[in-house]
């Protein structure tokens, strides 16, 4: 997750300047303005999403009786 963030944000960069050029007419013009709160924000739902995700797993994996399932038979 800490490495895809960088790559992320640079890709939602690049696809904000595509709608822009996109959108772009004789008749208006969209300005291409990204706050850096806007990538704050960002980093941390993602980074509370994975956290909430990985308690998720550790928590049913805490609940997992490793006994039984090494017993059952494939």
């Amino acid at each position: 997750m800490l490495l895809a963030l960088p790559s992320g944000c640079l890709a939602g960069v690049g696809l904000v300047w595509i709608m822009v050029q996109s959108f772009e007419a004789e008749l208006f013009r969209l300005p291409f303005v990204i706050h850096p709160s806007t990538f704050g924000k960002a980093v941390l739902i993602v980074v509370a999403a994975s956290a909430v995700s990985a308690a998720l797993v550790r928590r049913r994996l805490d609940r997992l009786d490793l006994i039984a399932v090494l017993k059952t038979r494939e």
